[in-house]
């Protein structure tokens, strides 16, 4: 295995466990493979075993602060402690291996009831592939969908793997309500496992008879469990295909909604308009800010959802907002309600801090793993 020697700076932020190495961090020439195994050293100190891509701005994925061999018991040790930090979600459908946050950085793992979802975002990752098949099939799945994702970033290709077989839909159930996941086709299989805990808490404000709007609904996660909780629920979301899932998902537990292809901001004003009134809203829109760059324009659109959201919910009515971009942080959405509680003569109450659910793991020691967060505020 190949030495690579990382400036002092570097240095420091991988003896606080960070597991990533800048390409203008390391010393002399980068002649390595994309996704190659290499010793991370600093003034002839060990400082840790990760993969290389001269091709990545992230160069160095580190995935062991130790010296140790990088196999199949490593692989089979690192999923099985991402497995015991999850006993108490209460779902068939859950992330299990969570990238840099379970110190296996460049895989994703969902499992859907018996099958897995399996997602390889970095060169390093689809050379040891093979050994996170075999850690993954100790898990004993009916089957198995291997994908490559963003991958044109590290410089490869990656063609689609099944193993076995996996059916076109998969029914999984989520605190008592039952889904439909599409493991080949769908965005995220349509469940965004991260919401589960926000799902619940969200539910927990809904009152029978409540008008309840749920806009870039996606597949109606919070939608079906306001309908559950007794509310008059309206689903919108840009994507005909999402709604139908959606529709679906209800079916599946006899609950009824309306349905509504339309883009939401469109919609929201359309409802400011018509001085319509709801009691609680869900404003969960994709990420706006992928990269730094584009956090100007997130925030213009934050604040125009809150702006009409705050126009239209009941007095004593509830708004929640969520970013999933590491980048639009809480800061930027309190400001922005505090924009929105002005520009609408309206006071906010905080009733909820939220973030993505524990299967996600936030660590603090790698700060991209906290991405989703978001308020449940109360307008007076």
């Amino acid at each position: 295995m190949k030495i690579v020697r990382v400036k002092k700076e570097a240095a420091k932020r991988v003896l606080s466990f960070f597991p990533w190495i800048y390409r203008n961090e390391i010393e002399g020439a980068l002649t390595y493979e994309p996704g190659e195994l290499v010793r991370i050293e600093s003034d002839k100190k060990f400082l840790g075993i990760g993969y290389i891509n001269p091709k990545s701005v992230i160069s160095i994925r580190i995935l062991t602060f130790k010296d140790e061999p990088i196999d199949g018991v490593f692989f089979r040790k690192r999923i099985e402690a991402a497995l015991q930090k999850r006993r108490n979600i209460s779902s068939n459908a859950l992330r299990l291996v969570h990238s840099e946050a379970d110190m296996l950085p460049g895989l994703i793992a969902d499992r859907y009831g018996d099958y897995l979802s399996v997602h390889l975002t970095t060169a390093g990752m689809v050379r040891l592939r093979d050994y996170v098949i075999g850690a993954l099939e100790g898990l004993q799945p009916e089957g198995m969908v291997i994908e490559g994702e963003n991958l044109q970033k590290e410089g490869i290709a990656f063609e689609r793997q099944i193993i076995r077989s996996v059916p076109d839909e998969v029914i999984v159930e989520e605190n008592g309500l039952r889904f439909v996941a599409d493991l080949i086709e769908g965005q995220k299989t349509g469940l965004f496992l991260d919401q589960r805990r926000n799902r619940s808490i969200v539910a927990g404000y809904v009152k029978k008879g409540d008008r309840f709007l749920d806009l870039f609904c996606n597949t109606g996660g919070f939608a079906l469990y306001a309908a559950r909780a007794g509310a008059k629920v309206e689903a919108v979301d840009i994507s005909q295909k999402a709604l139908d899932q959606a529709r679906r998902n209800f079916e599946l537990n006899g609950l009824d909604g309306e349905f509504i292809c339309q883009n939401a901001f469109d919609y929201l004003r359309a409802l400011r308009a018509k001085k319509e009134r709801y009691d609680l809203i869900v404003l969960d829109p994709p990420s706006f800010a992928k990269h730094k760059s584009q956090k100007a324009g997130a925030l213009r659109g934050f604040k125009d959802l809150l702006v009409n959201a705050f126009k239209i919910v009941a007095t004593g009515g509830k708004v929640a907002i969520f970013s999933c971009s590491y980048y639009v942080e809480e800061s930027d959405l309190l400001e922005l309600a505090l924009k929105a509680c002005k520009d609408t003569r309206r006071r906010a109450r905080v009733l909820e801090v939220l973030y993505q659910d524990q299967d996600h793991p936030w660590v603090v020691n790698v700060p991209y793993s906290k991405y989703l967060k978001g308020f449940l505020f109360e307008v007076e």
